[in-house]
C-alpha cells in the first residue's frame, strides 16, 4: 500500500528556521508521519511525504528530496517475503536508504538484502559485458541507523563510531559461512557507500504510552540525531537518484517507481531476472525522455527565430537534432 501523506508539515523541513530541530520548543509534540509508543504497528506499507524538500548546493543548484517511510519489517504481521518486498522497493527507488534498527545489526537483517544484491550483480555484469567505460554500482547509499546503542566504549555514538562498526561488521572473516561471505561481497560491489549512525536510547520518557514526542528530556538523543540529520541531508554530498549513470527527473522517477510497484504487487516474490528486466525498461524510458526533452529544447530555439519551414528543411533539421540528442 502506497500512501501520500498530506497536511501537518513537520517543523523546519521546508521553512528557513534556524531552530529547525525545535530546541526552543522542547515541550511541543512531534508531528509528521504517524507514530505512537506501542507494541502495535502504526505504519503499514509505504508512506511518502506529499511535499518535496528543496535544498540548494554550494554551486547554486536546487534539488528535491522525497521522504519515504516504510513499515517495520520484523513483526508478526509480515512474512519474510513481504519484508523483502518492502526493503527491495525502498532500496531500488531510493538514492539513500536508511535501514532503522534497534541495538545491533544481526545476520538475518543483513541477509534480507540478498535477493536485491543478486539483481545488482546482474546489472554490474551487464555493464562489464557491454562497455569498457567505468562501471557504476547499481545502488547508491545505504545507511544503517542503529538506535538504543549501548556499546559506546567500543564504538562511539554518531557517524564516527558507526562507520567503524559497519566496516568491522562487513569484513569477511574465515569462520563465516558461504551465505555470510556472499552478502558482504555483494554489498561492497553493489553500493557506492555504506555508512552507519549510532544513536543513544532516547530516555525513559519515550517509553510512556502517552509520550507525544516532546524532546525536553531527550537532550543527548536529540543532539546526536541533529548531527546525523545534518550529515545525511548535506546538499553538497546527498546522492542524487540516478539509473545507469543518468540522473532522474521527477517524471523519470515516477516511471521508475511505478514499474517496480507493478512488479512487486503480486504475492509471489520476483526473481533477479525480473528485476533486471524492469531496470532495463526503466533505464530505456529515462534515456528516451531525455532525448525527447533535448529535441523539444532545440526545436523551440529554432522556431523562435524561424516559425516556418519547408518540409525537406524541417526533416533535415529533425535529423540534425536527433543526432545531437543521441
Amino acid at each position: 500500500k502506497i500512501v501520500l501523506k498530506t497536511g501537518g508539515r513537520p517543523i523546519g523541513l521546508t521553512d528557513d528556521d534556524a531552530d529547525w530541530m525545535g530546541w526552543a520548543r522542547s515541550k511541543d509534540p512531534l508531528v509528521g508521519f504517524p507514530w505512537q509508543t506501542s507494541s502495535d504497528r502504526v505504519t503499514t506499507g509505504i508512506w511518502m511525504w506529499s511535499e518535496p524538500i528543496t535544498v540548494k548546493s554550494k554551486d547554486g543548484q536546487e534539488y528535491d528530496i522525497l521522504l519515504m517511510d516504510t513499515q517495520g519489517v520484523f513483526d508478526e504481521h509480515t512474512t519474510p517475503q513481504q519484508w523483502s518486498i518492502l526493503v527491495g522497493l525502498g532500496l531500488i527507488s531510493s538514492s539513500c536508504l536508511i535501514f532503522n534498527l534497534s541495538s545491533d545489526l544481526q545476520e538475518d537483517q543483513l541477509n534480507i538484502f540478498d535477493k536485491f544484491l543478486q539483481f545488482g550483480l546482474l546489472a554490474l555484469q551487464d555493464q562489464v559485458n557491454e562497455s569498457d567505460s567505468s562501471v557504476e554500482t547499481p545502488f547508491q547509499k545505504l545507511v544503517f541507523l542503529i538506535r538504543d546503542w549501548s556499546n559506546t566504549q567500543q564504538y562511539a555514538l554518531g557517524s564516527g563510531g558507526g562507520d567503524n562498526f559497519i566496516q568491522k561488521k562487513l569484513e569477511i572473516k574465515p569462520h563465516h559461512k558461504d551465505a555470510h561471505k556472499r552478502v558482504r561481497e555483494q554489498m561492497h560491489k553493489c553500493f557506492e557507500k555504506v555508512n552507519c549512525f549510532l544513536l543513544p536510547n532516547p530516555g525513559s520518557a519515550a517509553f510512556e504510552l502517552n509520550y507525544n514526542g516532546a524532546t525536553a528530556n531527550c537532550t543527548l538523543y536529540l543532539a546526536e540525531l541533529e548531527k546525523s540529520i545534518l550529515e545525511l541531508m548535506n546538499p553538497n554530498e546527498f546522492p542524487l537518484k540516478k539509473l545507469n549513470g543518468n540522473y532522474l527527473t521527477g517524471q523519470d522517477y515516477l516511471t521508475h517507481f511505478t514499474l517496480y510497484c507493478n512488479l512487486l504487487s503480486s504475492d509471489k516474490m520476483p526473481d533477479s531476472e525480473s528485476f533486471y528486466q524492469i531496470a532495463s525498461r526503466s533505464c530505456n524510458s529515462v534515456v528516451i525522455n531525455k532525448c525527447i526533452d533535448k529535441v523539444n529544447e532545440e526545436l523551440e530555439k529554432v522556431l523562435a527565430t524561424r516559425p516556418f519551414f519547408k518540409e525537406d528543411d524541417l526533416l533535415q533539421l529533425q535529423e540534425d537534432i536527433l543526432r545531437k540528442a543521441s
